[in-house]
C-alpha cells in the first residue's frame, strides 16, 4: 500500500487487518496507527513518541518489540562513510491482506 493510497487530504486509511488483529495489543495498535498517519519517509524521534503517548521508555520498547515480532517493521543499522555504526533507522512494512 502506497502513501498516496493511505492519505486523502487530512484522513488516513488504516487496513482492516490492523484494526481487527487481536494479536496486537491496544497500546501497540495505537502506536502503529499513529505512525501510519505520519506518512512515508517521515522522521520521528523516540522522545517525541514518548511525550505524545505519555509513556515511559520500557512501555515504548514493549510496544515496538510486539510490532517487530508481528512483522510490521524492521530495524537497519546505519554506517558512517568510515564504516562505523552511525545509528539505526526503523522501516515499517505494510502489506495489503
Amino acid at each position: 500500500m502506497s502513501e498516496e493510497d493511505n492519505k486523502v487530504s487530512n484522513f488516513t486509511k488504516i487496513p482492516v487487518d490492523i484494526i481487527q488483529n487481536s494479536a496486537i495489543s491496544p497500546d501497540s495498535r495505537m502506536l502503529l496507527i499513529y505512525l501510519i498517519s505520519i506518512g512515508n519517509g517521515s522522521v520521528v524521534r523516540r522522545e517525541n513518541i514518548l511525550k505524545y503517548f505519555n509513556v515511559g521508555g520500557h512501555r515504548f520498547q514493549r510496544m515496538m518489540k510486539e510490532l517487530r515480532k508481528l512483522g510490521y517493521f524492521k530495524t537497519e543499522r546505519m554506517k558512517s562513510p568510515s564504516g562505523k555504526l552511525a545509528g539505526s533507522k526503523t522501516i515499517f512494512i505494510f502489506k495489503d491482506k
